[in-house]
């Protein structure tokens, strides 16, 4: 996972001038396939969550919800970019101190990309802007963006692992099975991130010789896979820090505690008359749940935004939560457009703000994710 990440930078941009390498046109024919299939995986998802959906009192639901609780949610959910951004710098210190205004721009530009954009060029494409903009390595600024993962995978799973301890869900064997299996993939993937993370760090020797050995009867990826390794682990400089991983981790924590706070906050903009608010039906440990569910579901392909699987998963937690299927799926709705056109316009205003193209960042997107699978 992570060299396959750190590909897009390496690959695609040059590390010194960000120069955009040309895509040819069998790439493009492979991602306009992954695009397509992206899609399809959504509608596929978008037909699971809504296929017994009353569309009728689904409407009613949201005709009827209170709007002073979306406007409230707004700054919790600006909050925590701003939380994202000053973990950021923490672990960006030892390769520099670009300001938080950079640091916010770059994450909402990135974050914009997921939902616009196919392929999940975000990531890649805000370690491009921040490299950029503040002359910084690129690879080693993705390095710290794959750590920023791993700290998010560990946080959401102590998250969803502890609400679940406190607020079993009756669900049935066969769905907590599933449950089970896809935590248990999530942490191992976490997990190998981590190895990973480390072993580039400490171990740098080591791992290229590993890799070099591995990938013998493969001399193009030989020499690929030992470039990203010395690149990444110049990104890594964080990891030496017990202070710096310490409050990269308190932030970890704050950054989830106000995502779940925003779910949470729109929940109250639902309530029947005379009923009690899906706020206070729900609760802040069901929050967590619904949260740790839509972390989970997003992590399928689709299409951008994470149409689909975000409903999907949203409506499945909430469902098991006792909340009644209309409800449930005219929350995932409301709370899925409450972050999408936010994040997107915040993120296309500091897009011209620090003087970058849609156009631009997009094709460098692209360009970076076609060099990752290059004999696709």
């Amino acid at each position: 996972m992570c060299l396959s990440a750190l590909a897009v930078i390496i690959g695609g941009f040059d590390s010194d001038t960000g120069a955009v390498v040309e895509p040819s046109l069998g790439d493009m024919t492979v991602n306009n396939k992954k695009t397509w299939l992206g899609l399809i995986i959504s509608a596929v998802f978008l037909y699971l969550a809504f296929r017994k959906t009353d569309w009728a009192q689904t409407w009613e639901i949201v005709r009827t919800i209170d709007f002073f609780w979306l406007l409230a949610s707004l700054p919790v959910l600006l909050l925590t970019f701003w939380l994202r951004a000053v973990r950021w710098r923490y672990l960006l210190l030892p390769a520099g101190r670009p300001t938080i205004h950079s640091l916010f721009g770059a994450l909402m530009i990135g974050f914009m990309s997921l939902n616009l954009l196919p392929l999940r060029l975000g990531e890649f494409i805000r370690a491009y802007v921040l490299g950029r903009r503040e002359n910084l390595s690129k690879s080693g600024v993705f390095a710290t963006v794959v750590l920023e993962r791993v700290f998010d995978g560990f946080t959401v799973l102590l998250f969803l692992i502890t609400a679940l301890f406190l607020q079993p869900m009756p669900l049935p064997e066969e769905a907590m099975a599933w449950i089970r299996a896809f935590s248990y993939l999530a942490v191992l993937i976490f997990v190998c991130a981590l190895v990973f993370l480390v072993l580039a760090r400490l171990k740098t020797d080591f791992l290229v010789m590993l890799a070099e050995k591995l990938l013998s009867p493969l001399p193009r990826f030989q020499n690929l896979a030992s470039r990203l390794i010395i690149s990444f682990a110049s990104g890594m400089d964080a990891l030496a820090s017990p202070r710096l991983i310490a409050w990269a981790f308190l932030h970890s924590i704050l950054v989830w505690a106000s995502t779940t706070a925003f779910y949470w906050v729109v929940m109250f903009a639902f309530s029947p008359p005379g009923g009690q608010s899906l706020g206070a039906t729900v609760g802040p440990v069901g929050s967590v749940i619904v949260l740790g569910a839509i972390a989970l579901g997003i992590m399928i392909p689709s299409s951008p935004g994470f149409v689909g699987t975000f409903e999907l998963a949203c409506i499945t937690a909430m469902v098991a939560l006792g909340v009644e299927r209309s409800i449930a799926g005219s929350y995932a709705i409301i709370v899925h457009i409450t972050q999408f056109i936010p994040i997107t316009v915040t993120g296309i205003v500091y897009l011209y703000l620090q003087n970058f193209s849609l156009r631009e960042i997009s094709d460098g997107g692209r360009t970076a994710k076609q060099e990752l699978e290059p004999d696709a």
